[in-house]
């Protein structure tokens, strides 16, 4: 499955790129991290626990790093298992800083996702939308994390420019999103609304 979107970032490419280096600063951005590892230079191990509903997932994770250019691109590969749901997840990605502004910074990820085991029984279209919620939780919460880091000035004379009609009043602190709950938010509510219609269908049946 082909994932290829984007999204700004008001922060210049260098802080940017920096940021996504640091995994102790990147996690912050996902609620529901148990651990993170540094193997090496190129090598991360991690741990992150979801409750969804009556059930509480353990993804147990690693991903690689196969190439680096400071501060435009990286690429790699990630592959995280749940042994509860019997499910897997792995995937090659290619991740590009753009500069778009000296400001303003676009992500842009492009992504062969692979889904094994009972999480493969949903369609390519909730998995895709799923993606770009991901997406834009993240980015708002590494917005946060980015303003943080800079100067007031550099981020107050951008945000207009990311978030048209929002003030900077409504563009403060928001509370941070686990983007891997947000996932299984989504796929849950699929799940309920597939076992509602299928009770009213056999409720409508049994009146007639």
């Amino acid at each position: 499955m082909k994932l290829d979107d984007s999204f700004d970032l008001v922060a210049l490419r260098p802080i940017v790129w920096d940021y996504f280096l640091d995994v102790e600063k990147l996690v912050r951005c996902i609620p529901g991290v148990e651990s993170v590892e540094q193997v090496d230079d190129t090598h991360y191990k991690g741990t992150l626990v979801v409750q969804l509903g009556p059930v509480k997932p353990k993804f147990v994770g690693d991903v690689t790093i196969d190439e680096k250019v400071a501060p435009k691109r990286m690429t790699g590969s990630f592959q995280a298992k749940d042994r509860g749901a019997s499910s897997s997840i792995s995937a090659k990605f290619v991740f590009d800083l753009i500069e778009k502004e000296p400001n303003l910074t676009t992500a842009h990820y492009d992504c062969d996702l692979v889904i094994r085991g009972r999480m493969a029984a949903f369609g390519a279209s909730v998995i895709a939308e799923t993606a770009k919620q991901l997406a834009a939780a993240f980015a708002a919460a590494l917005q946060e994390e980015l303003n943080a880091a800079q100067a007031p000035e550099l981020v107050g004379a951008q945000v207009a420019t990311v978030t048209p009609g929002v003030s900077r009043a409504d563009a403060a602190p928001r509370p941070k999103v686990s983007l891997v709950a947000i996932f299984f938010e989504s796929v849950w509510t699929v799940i309920t609304d597939k076992l509602a219609r299928l009770f009213h269908r056999k409720a409508a049946d049994t009146r007639g």
